[in-house]
């Protein structure tokens, strides 16, 4: 991958070909979108919560799983953010409603687990 290249400004098609050749790491997608959560949510406030240790872990894995030959689909390892109308157990789920900021889900829907089998997650308001 040319050091010229952000990460964040390739396409989601450009950055599973970045994976698959191995040009880039999930690790470094986790970081890069990680840097710039930090950066800009201050102002965008676009995040309920962001699980950094484990989107680490779960970046950390998938490189794993692509490094031993694992079989992985197309989206293996790319990061995404989950909207907060997702219910994920034992998260805060606000539907975009101030008044359920403290809203912990009981459960995980089934949008939930296929999008987190397949990627590496954060989530979004």
């Amino acid at each position: 991958m040319p050091k010229s290249t952000v990460l964040h400004e390739l396409t989601l098609v450009e950055q599973a070909a970045l994976l698959r050749k191995g040009e880039c790491s999930s690790r470094e997608l986790v970081e890069t979108y990680l840097a710039n959560i930090e950066r800009l949510d201050r102002k965008l406030h676009a995040f309920v919560a962001v699980y950094t240790e484990e989107a680490r872990r779960l970046a950390d894995a998938a490189d794993q799983a692509r490094r031993s030959g694992f079989p992985v689909g197309p989206l293996h390892g790319l990061p995404i953010a989950l909207k907060d109308l997702l219910e994920i157990e034992g998260r805060t789920t606000t539907v975009g409603s101030l008044m359920w900021r403290d809203r912990i889900s009981t459960t995980t829907s089934a949008g939930a687990r296929s999008s987190a089998r397949r990627s590496v997650t954060s989530e979004s308001s």
